[in-house]
């Protein structure tokens, strides 16, 4: 399924990119365009749901990595809203999934001792 996007104006300086289908090498630009219409708001965060995300290979992982570097240079926070979980385990293995700070998935838990 290709990826598709819906871009809500949640509140004052609060956007979110809601994107449906496969973040994967052909989604990325559709993914580029979701990015630059929310940017049109001027938010100072940006929230990406996830949750209708069916796979998310190593393409659509740079994506996300560049647009959290990008927005700190920038002047607005990216997070990850939610997530479905299937790409909540490729951004763990990724390791982008702290520094998305991403919503709704269960910390690792310290051993006892």
């Amino acid at each position: 399924m290709a990826l598709s996007f819906e871009v809500q104006n949640e509140a004052a300086g609060r956007v979110l990119i809601v994107l449906h289908g496969m973040l994967d090498s052909h989604g990325v630009a559709v993914f580029h365009r979701a990015l630059a219409a929310a940017l049109e708001w001027y938010p100072t965060l940006v929230g990406v749901d996830l949750t209708e995300v069916t796979w998310i290979d190593s393409a659509g992982v740079g994506a996300l990595a560049a647009a959290l570097r990008v927005g700190g240079q920038v002047g607005y926070r990216l997070v990850v809203a939610a997530v479905s979980a299937t790409a909540d385990e490729r951004l763990r293995r990724s390791g982008l999934a702290d520094s998305l700070n991403v919503a709704g998935r269960e910390r690792p838990r310290r051993p006892a001792g």
